[in-house]
C-alpha cells in the first residue's frame, strides 16, 4: 500500500507532501484467502525514512526505485518526503531537523501502524539525500538504529564548510558524537566506482577509519550517479538492517 499524504506541517510553516509505503496483503496472499481478508497488521512495522538526491521530490524514490516492492517483501514501512535542494538542513526558516527528527515520526505512527521505537528506525539517502541521512543520524544517534548513505554529496554543502555551519558539517559531528561516547547505531555507505563524487564517500570512509568508527562499505563497480545503483542500493541495506523487530527473517513472495 503506498499513501500519498498532504499536511500543513508546523515545522515547515507549510503544507507538504510526503509518501508513506506500508505493508499490506499482496496477489499471492490474496489467492489464498478462504475466508474474508484482513487488513489489521499483526504487530507494528519498523520504518525506513528514505530521503531522495537534488532536483528530486518524495515521488522520485518511488518513480525510480522499488521502494514500495521492498517495503511489501520486506515487511518494513518506507517514508519519502522532499528535500526542496536544502540539503535536509535548517538554513532557512524551514526547520527540517524538527521535522524530520520529532514531527514526521510522531505523524506517521500516530496514523499508520508504525513503530516509533528508536531500534525499530532507520535512514538513508542517496547524493544530496546522503548527506542529509548522516546528518540526522550524527545529530540525533538516539533516534536512529541504522544509516545508508548512497553516492552520498558529503563535502558539497557549502554552508557546512563555513565557522557557522559546523553543526551541518559531517566531519565535526563525527568528532563530536566520539567525543561524547555517543552510542552510534550501524552505518552503511556506497557508492559506484564510476561516480563523480566518489572522492567524498572516499573521504568519508577515511575519516571513519582514522577515527575507528565501524561501518560497512560498498563500493560497487560498473556504476555512477544513478538510480539503477540506488534502486540495488537500497535493497541490499534492507537486507542488512541489523533488525530485531516482530517481522524480522518473514520475507514475504510478493
Amino acid at each position: 500500500m503506498k499513501i500519498k499524504c498532504n499536511y500543513l506541517s508546523k515545522a515547515m510553516g507549510r503544507a507538504v507532501d510526503i509518501i508513506v509505503a506500508v505493508p499490506s496483503p499482496v496477489y499471492p496472499e490474496i489467492l489464498g484467502y478462504t475466508g474474508k481478508a484482513e487488513y489489521a497488521p499483526e504487530n507494528q512495522y519498523p520504518v525506513l525514512y528514505f530521503l531522495g538526491g537534488i532536483g528530486n521530490d518524495c515521488n522520485a524514490v518511488f518513480d525510480y526505485t522499488r521502494a514500495q516492492l521492498f517495503a511489501e517483501e520486506y515487511n518494513i514501512a518506507v517514508v519519502a518526503i522532499s528535500g526542496e535542494n536544502k540539503f535536509y538542513a535548517d538554513v532557512t526558516e524551514e526547520k527540517f531537523s524538527e521535522f524530520l527528527e520529532e514531527e514526521l515520526p510522531s505523524l506517521v505512527s500516530g496514523y499508520f501502524p508504525i513503530s516509533k521505537r528508536p531500534e525499530d528506525t532507520y535512514i538513508a539517502g542517496l547524493s544530496m539525500g546522503g548527506y542529509g541521512a548522516l546528518l540526522h543520524f550524527f545529530r540525533c544517534p538516539d533516534k536512529y538504529r541504522a544509516v545508508g548513505c548512497f553516492s552520498g554529496a558529503v563535502g558539497k554543502f557549502d554552508y557546512a564548510e563555513t565557522e557557522k555551519g559546523q553543526e551541518y558539517n559531517i566531519y565535526h559531528l563525527v568528532d563530536k558524537r566520539l567525543k561524547e561516547r555517543a552510542k552510534l547505531g550501524d552505518i552503511y555507505v556506497s557508492c559506484g566506482k564510476e561516480d563523480f563524487i566518489l572522492d567524498c564517500s572516499l573521504k568519508l570512509k577515511q575519516y571513519c577509519e582514522d577515527r575507528k568508527v565501524k561501518f560497512s562499505w560498498n563500493e560497487v563497480g560498473g556504476y555512477g550517479h544513478e538510480w539503477r545503483f540506488w534502486d540495488e542500493q537500497l535493497e541490499q541495506f534492507i537486507k542488512w538492517l541489523p533488525r530485531t523487530d516482530f517481522y524480522k527473517n518473514k520475507r514475504r513472495k510478493v
